[in-house]
């Protein structure tokens, strides 16, 4: 699992001494808005669900970005795209993986930033 640390590194260039802490609450966050994501997205969608599920696709893919976690953004994004376009088919396979490409992100973000 790859991070691109210099989404929040760039956090030191300004905030100096402040910015580890500041680090820690932004992961802190992204871990927790994460896990409420997930009770959205573990499961296909029904379509009466598929409005809410393509949201939550895109919150997950916004905030992966935002802490460096590409990889998950970039599966989040996938999910988004299939739920825009109504693809409720071929979600499963991503929303399996997602999960995992998740816990690793955690993890290596964990090491990174502890």
């Amino acid at each position: 699992m790859t991070i691109d640390t210099s989404v929040l590194d760039s956090y030191r260039d300004f905030m100096e001494d402040d910015a580890d802490d500041f680090i820690r609450d932004i992961l802190n966050e992204f871990y927790s808005n994460a896990e409420e994501l997930f009770e959205t997205l573990k499961a296909v969608p029904s379509p009466a669900e598929l409005q809410d599920f393509t949201r939550a696709a895109h919150t997950l893919k916004s905030t992966s970005a935002t802490v460096g976690a590409t990889e998950l953004s970039t599966m989040a994004a996938t999910l988004e795209a299939k739920g825009k376009e109504g693809a409720i088919n071929e979600m499963a396979p991503i929303i399996t993986a997602l999960r995992q490409t998740y816990e690793e992100a955690k993890a290596k973000l964990e090491e990174i930033y502890a």
